[in-house]
């Protein structure tokens, strides 16, 4: 899956809870270990956020807003960053800044077709 500095900004800052079962903050550190930005990346962003709660994302130069990076994700993290944002969704927190990043993550197919979302 290709994301942005900013998809990867959100999910790890406003998609990845601080607190899950033992089993979901396993599942979370190996999502955010393949997430993690690069020094180079993180000295081209500013983030900032606003009194609202929006995390807003900006970029120091326009190279920076151009990087992507395809990262991999098994059958068992997407479900559980899709189980995310639809909680996210269901209690109405999807911003205008957010949105692109996680209708991204819930229209990712599943490596397995047989993969079922239970």
């Amino acid at each position: 899956m290709e994301f942005t500095v900013k998809d990867r900004i959100l999910l790890l800052n406003e998609v990845l809870p601080q607190f899950d079962s033992m089993s979901g903050i396993v599942t979370k550190m190996s999502i955010a270990e393949k997430l993690k930005l690069s020094d180079e990346e993180n000295g081209g962003i500013v983030c900032k956020r606003l009194p609202t709660g929006v995390m807003e994302v900006g970029f120091k130069d326009v190279e920076g807003s151009l990087l992507n990076k395809e990262i991999e994700l098994t059958d068992e993290e997407l479900y559980y960053v899709k189980k995310r944002v639809r909680m996210i969704d269901s209690n109405g927190m999807i911003s205008a800044d957010n949105i692109a990043t996680y209708q991204k993550v819930l229209d990712e197919p599943y490596a397995d077709e047989g993969y079922l979302e239970t």
